[in-house]
């Protein structure tokens, strides 16, 4: 593949090689690209496909579960074609900054939650001084209140844990890091919000989403490891679902 540094190639199994952390990746953005919209081509697959055959099933919890399950196998197929040239699975994990220290909840968590509860409302005040204001969770409402309490458990399971992992493997580990190495920084981070943001396919979200993925993103690139950002998306989404369900009537 081309533009895979040589060094991610037959690097002893059983080594001890930190240096492996400062490689760049062994990916460009061609493939990464190419593996997120063939993953989102796959989840609108799934999802048609869903419509066809149970209708009832779209506009409830199942329906989000399985879209978000065709989304997830398109990321994991991205990461193995991607990290292919990598000669363990410890190299995977390093090449997309997948390393989690007992510290990360304690930063990611509040940063998150603080996201969600400040940086959003704020942000939100900000953009409806210019258009008509709106209720920005009008839709997550809608979906919850059509779970009974193992849909309830079963979404919080899926948006709660699965989507900050899967999406951040993608996102900030694949998509990110190949975006900082071509683009630096100041364009890659942003530019990967932005795509984080269109991902989710909400107009009256966006705002909220790219600041998020903002967040998640300085968080990656700030610290070299996904787990911040995944410990912040974790606390992002869960922070929704609680205010949600505490005050549904």
């Amino acid at each position: 593949m081309s533009g895979v540094p040589p060094a991610w190639y037959g690097v002893d199994p059983g080594a001890e090689h930190e240096e492996v952390d400062d490689l760049p990746p062994p990916w460009g953005l061609g493939v990464v690209f190419a593996g997120y919209f063939g993953s989102v081509f796959l989840a609108l697959v799934v999802a048609s496909v869903l419509i066809a055959a149970a209708p009832s099933l779209t506009t409830g919890v199942s329906g989000v579960v399985v879209s978000s399950l065709g989304l997830w196998v398109g990321f994991g197929l991205t990461f193995l074609v991607a990290t292919r040239s990598c000669a363990t699975w410890r190299d995977r994990a390093r090449a997309v900054g997948l390393r989690v220290r007992w510290t990360d909840p304690l930063v990611g968590l509040p940063a998150g939650i603080a996201t969600q509860l400040v940086g959003v409302p704020v942000l939100y005040w900000i953009v409806f001084r210019f258009v008509e204001e709106q209720d920005v969770s009008e839709a997550a409402k809608s979906l919850i209140s059509r779970g009974d309490g193992i849909g309830i458990v079963i979404l919080t399971m899926v948006v709660g844990f699965g989507a900050p992992f899967m999406e951040e493997l993608l996102f900030r580990g694949l998509l990110q890091r190949a975006s900082v190495a071509a683009l630096g920084p100041r364009l890659g981070v942003p530019l990967v919000a932005v795509l984080f943001g269109l991902t989710h396919f909400q107009v009256l979200q966006l705002p909220g989403l790219l600041l998020a993925g903002l967040v998640f993103g300085w968080l990656a690139h700030a610290t070299g490891r996904l787990g911040p950002a995944i410990w912040a998306h974790v606390g992002f989404n869960l922070s929704t679902v609680a205010i949600i369900v505490s005050t549904a009537p």
